[in-house]
């Protein structure tokens, strides 16, 4: 997707458990080790932020066991004293006096005062003889435990992938440990240990968010020629991760910083110029950065990352797809939407990306729709009306505040306040403004500012919306089947809806098997309220004026745009991230294990403990 939605990304939500087949598990805190090495070999693309959290109990119960009183008393054995007797000398000498079983006076007699069983004494020896057996064996397969976590530790490797998105850049930590026995890696989360400081932030300027997530604003495509704002930006986020990942491990940890749509739209010379001020802030952290993973990807890139985390998150990554079918991804941001399955057959040309993964061969399409995320699908709504409205002179506000007036059918009754168009409504510029014949023309080529004002009609507003996503499908598409002009295979089987889906779902309250009618329902019942209710209806957080606007878009962009039935749409999870797929691919934690590297790292690790 092309980022965050917007300064819109809202509310915090708990982290969805991935389905069978999952690799995922979370870290707990172990004893610094040194890392395992660097790993060659990996498969091309062009060939295509442990919870063992280990229990230990206290033992202190299993050192009360009873002692036998050496020194005798109540229940310990006397020998009676000895009596003076003749020997067979006649001389007087000691003479010792054999207990029978049944105790000196005879058989009916009791045994003497303070003795005890044979068979007593052997139950006692048997119960210290059986716990200390229990005790022992206990130590050892704690020790196992013990050892076995701190292997897995000494062979973990990690990456921070920096989402650099339209509205802010988030930081995100992956870990993975490699075994020959798996073509596939064991993911791990370094950022859910409870005792770390730094929890996920989920209020960003005073306003709530949906992710749990860290997160600085604004992105970094406002931050051209702001050197300071860039290092600002960055600098949080690698403090944040180097929270996370053990210093001993710094060195070996990659960094990535991968901008998408918003660095997308600007000019060359500016996206470098941001790209290199980044890539001196992470050349001086602590972690290791080369200049070529600091860059712009492409939508087709994000698209392909969204579907290798996906996947891999429901153990679906590696396996013959006749046996167990992938999940398609539908990945919505505030500049763009990606959509990517596995289709039936191989896709046709420039939407086609082939990924390995052991011995498996995956044939992916993979398309990016610029100016169909939240955020840019709203302004384009506004730039519709304006053209419709045929905005002339006579409908400005006030020539000096250079407002527009725009009603618009999807904002709810009494809603007024500025917008600002970036991308996609040009507005005629005033004329200037001069005093005298010297006077500036500073004012010359401004653009127009726009004032919304809600004026609700729901059919108009789901019109609205059906407009935006004809007016992307009249593209030419040259190889039918086709979606939103361009070529799309006939979509089959699961897509599950990512980001921005989930953030409207989550919105409205639905629950992430909802029906998209239930959408619309919800989203009209949104619409009838005053302003005022409405706003105060939820909490506070970004965009809450454009919801009644996403309800009929998200609907109409999955049935007309993508021709997918809803039996076929699935809400992801909150937590679900492309930058997983980054690290699984960039990272190189997908490349092909060697066996005898992998021995010898492992045998490096060990060491003995003080």
């Amino acid at each position: 997707m092309g980022t965050g939605i917007g300064s819109n990304d809202v509310a915090s939500q708990s982290s969805s458990s991935s389905s069978s087949g999952q690799h995922l598990v979370q870290l707990s805190n172990f004893a610094p080790v040194v890392p395992t090495p660097a790993r060659g070999g990996r498969n091309r693309r062009e060939n295509a932020g442990l919870r063992s959290s280990l229990s230990v109990p206290s033992f202190a119960t299993y050192w009360k066991v009873p002692v036998e009183d050496s020194g005798g008393g109540a229940y310990g054995y006397q020998a009676p004293a000895p009596s003076v007797g003749s020997g067979k000398d006649g001389s007087a000498g000691p003479k010792v006096m054999k207990p029978s079983r049944s105790g000196p006076l005879g058989s009916d007699a009791a045994p003497y005062p303070g003795s005890q069983p044979s068979s007593r004494r052997w139950w006692c020896r048997g119960l210290s003889i059986s716990v200390l057996i229990v005790l022992g064996i206990t130590l050892v397969y704690l020790g196992f435990l013990l050892g076995r976590a701190y292997l897995r530790r000494a062979t973990l490797q990690f990456a921070i992938v920096l989402d650099g998105g339209s509205t802010g850049t988030r930081v995100h930590v992956h870990g993975w440990a490699r075994s020959p026995k798996d073509s596939l890696p064991v993911m791990v989360d370094p950022t859910t240990n409870t005792h770390l400081p730094g929890a996920p932030m989920q209020v960003v300027n005073g306003k709530q968010r949906l992710y749990k997530r860290v997160e600085t604003e604004p992105g970094l495509d406002k931050l051209y020629l702001n050197s300071t704002g860039i290092e600002n930006a960055l600098g949080p986020l690698l403090d944040w991760a180097g929270r996370h990942i053990p210093r001993h491990a710094y060195r070996n940890t990659q960094v990535f910083l991968l901008a998408t749509a918003g660095l997308r739209r600007l000019p060359v010379d500016q996206s470098d110029w941001i790209l290199d001020q980044a890539w001196t802030v992470l050349e001086n952290s602590p972690f290791k950065c080369k200049r070529s993973s600091v860059k712009v990807i492409k939508g087709i890139e994000e698209a392909y990352y969204g579907w290798i985390a996906l996947n891999y998150k429901f153990g679906r990554l590696g396996n013959v797809p006749k046996k167990l079918s992938n999940y398609g991804t539908l990945d919505l941001g505030g500049s763009s939407l990606e959509v990517t399955f596995e289709p039936r057959d191989v896709p046709h040309g420039e939407y086609g990306m082939n990924l390995s993964v052991g011995s498996t061969e995956h044939h992916l399409y993979a398309a990016s729709y610029a100016g169909l995320g939240l955020n840019d699908a709203f302004e384009k709504s506004v730039a519709l009306l304006l053209r419709a409205q045929n905005a002339t002179k006579r409908d400005r506000k006030r020539r000096s505040s250079n407002l527009l007036e725009v009603e618009h059918p999807c904002l709810q009754t009494g809603y007024r306040a500025p917008y600002k168009c970036s991308t996609h409504c040009v507005l005629p510029p005033l004329p200037a403004r001069r005093s005298g014949r010297n006077a500036p023309s500073s004012d010359v080529g401004t653009a127009a500012q726009v004032e919304l004002l809600g004026a609700p009609n729901w059919d108009t507003c789901q019109a609205l919306a059906e407009d935006i996503i004809n007016s992307s499908s009249v593209q030419g598409c040259s190889f039918p089947p086709c979606a939103l002009g361009k070529h799309q295979p006939y979509p089959q089987g699961t897509f599950y809806g990512l980001a921005g889906f989930y953030v409207v779902y989550k919105f409205f309250g639905l629950s992430q098997d909802a029906p998209l009618d239930d959408l619309l329902a919800k989203g009209q019942d949104f619409c009838k309220l005053p302003w005022k209710v409405a706003e105060r209806s939820v909490d506070p957080q970004p965009s809450i004026e454009q919801y009644c606007f996403r309800s009929p878009y998200v609907t109409t962009l999955l049935r007309e745009g993508l021709h997918l039935q809803d039996n076929q749409i699935q809400i992801g999870s909150g937590d679900f991230s492309w930058t997983l797929g980054a690290a699984l691919w960039e990272a190189g934690a997908l490349d092909p294990v060697d066996d005898t590297k992998a021995l010898g790292a492992l045998l490096g690790m060990i060491r003995i403990w003080p």
